[in-house]
């Protein structure tokens, strides 16, 4: 029997370069009205100015209930707003600021009985907010303030479950559950960077499998090729090069602040055997990272 159990976790703040990072857990109100302050680039016609603000609520629900057996089931529940993509050459971002105070809810659920078998099942919930790509930016200003939530539930019965794997389980997770929020990725840093986050993430993913006893018969579930991944990042740059140049004297590149409850993980429960099971759990605040220099030759 090939057994393996494999559960990943990290959390923390992960800085490269010179910013400041910020991760509390109190509000300052005069530091964030500070945001920016030191230069704008509005009304420059070789640049594109964008502002977005998104407020209220999405919601995204997938549900399969009051079954038997189940086999090759894809549900895939996805909530975004505030999404910038202009990554060509030829566009140039001047200034990008983006505002959201919205509530963000993906929910996929597959609900069996205590007789119920599953084979090859997906889910995959999803909220993403605040986002910007490009190849040149001078000025990014991101706040979210809205709370995340995604969830995969799967209640089996006595047959357990299976997946006929192809490749590796890596490949072709049963469940995964990402809140993203605040996520920059450009070629080039003129000016500057600047991102709250007071918004609370919730990723969860939940797998359970009831058996049976009746007198002297007993019926556990085994769980075969399982895996589960939740995910929760917020406050996330991602940038080739800064131009030291261009940027405005006495102020941060990059300007960080998370005050964020961030909650990920994984739920496997059955009677029976487990086997080759994933479980990933992982939530990042406040990341900044810069390609590494090519190797001298």
């Amino acid at each position: 029997m090939k057994r393996t159990v494999f559960v990943a976790a990290l959390l923390g703040a992960t800085v490269l370069g010179a910013p400041a990072s910020y991760a509390n857990s109190w509000w300052n109100a005069d530091w964030w009205d500070n945001f920016m302050n030191s230069c704008t680039t509005l009304c420059d016609d070789d640049r594109v100015d964008i502002r977005q603000q998104l407020y209220g609520l999405q919601e995204a629900i997938n549900n399969i209930v009051d079954i038997d057996d189940a086999t090759d089931i894809v549900q895939t529940a996805v909530n975004a707003g505030n999404l910038v993509d202009l990554d060509v050459d030829s566009i140039v971002l001047g200034t990008v600021d983006q505002k959201a105070n919205v509530g963000q809810y993906a929910h996929n659920l597959v609900d069996g009985d205590m007789f119920s078998t599953f084979k090859n099942l997906e889910q995959a919930a999803t909220n993403v907010v605040n986002s910007v790509t490009g190849s040149t930016a001078y000025n990014i200003k991101q706040s979210v303030t809205n709370s995340q939530v995604a969830l995969n539930d799967m209640f089996g019965g006595k047959g357990g479950y299976d997946v006929d794997l192809e490749g590796e389980l890596e490949d072709a997770m049963t469940q995964t559950a990402v809140n993203a929020a605040n996520l920059i990725d450009i070629g080039t840093l003129k000016n500057e960077i600047s991102q709250y986050s007071g918004n609370a993430q919730t990723a969860i993913n939940t797998a359970a499998f009831e058996g049976f006893s009746y007198y002297w018969y007993n019926h556990a579930p085994d769980v075969w090729d399982l895996g589960q991944s939740a995910t929760n990042v917020t406050n996330n740059v991602s940038v080739g090069e800064i131009d030291l140049r261009a940027a405005c004297a006495c102020g941060y590149e990059i300007d960080q602040y998370a005050n964020a409850d961030q909650l990920a993980k994984n739920v496997l429960s059955t009677m029976g055997d487990v086997n080759n099971i994933i479980q990933q759990a992982t939530n990042v605040a406040n990341s900044v990272s810069l390609p590494a220099a090519p190797a001298a030759p």
